[in-house]
């Protein structure tokens, strides 16, 4: 009969699992490299994202500027988008431009209009209903 030599068995052992275990640690390392560069993408504002915002500058209600900001991130065909807006005042039309803004970039508006207004922002290519949006300060 043939006896095995312990020894050699547990060497062979060792070996097998150093290996595994380098071979589960270096998975480990290459899912949190995947899984660190997946969610910086995701963060990031330009890549795959298609929206656009409009805020205060000052975003206290008692103050007496109406600058405001529009953020263009929309993803369209062309490498630029319009936006229409409008400072409205009891219905009657205060302030009204239309500005060409390129992707990934914001244009803060400066206008020496006092509160209360009503601030119409449209991006002016889409025809969605919903692609209107509004601010208020009374």
């Amino acid at each position: 009969m043939h006896t095995i030599n312990t020894s050699k068995q547990s060497t062979i052992v060792d070996f097998i699992d150093r290996n595994t275990l380098c071979i589960v640690g270096l998975l480990i390392l290459l899912s949190i490299g995947y899984l660190f560069i997946a969610e910086a993408r995701q963060h990031d504002p330009t890549i795959g994202k298609d929206w656009w915002a409009v805020y205060f500058v000052d975003p206290d209600p008692s103050s007496p500027s109406l600058d405001f900001t529009i953020d263009n991130f929309t993803d369209s065909e062309t490498k630029s988008e319009f936006f229409t807006y409008e400072i409205v005042r009891d219905g009657q039309m205060l302030e009204s431009e239309i500005i060409e803004m390129q992707k990934a970039s914001s244009h803060t508006i400066t206008t020496e209009i006092a509160p209360p207004a009503e601030i119409h922002v449209t991006q002016t290519i889409d025809t969605d209903p919903n692609s209107q949006k509004t601010l208020y300060k009374k």
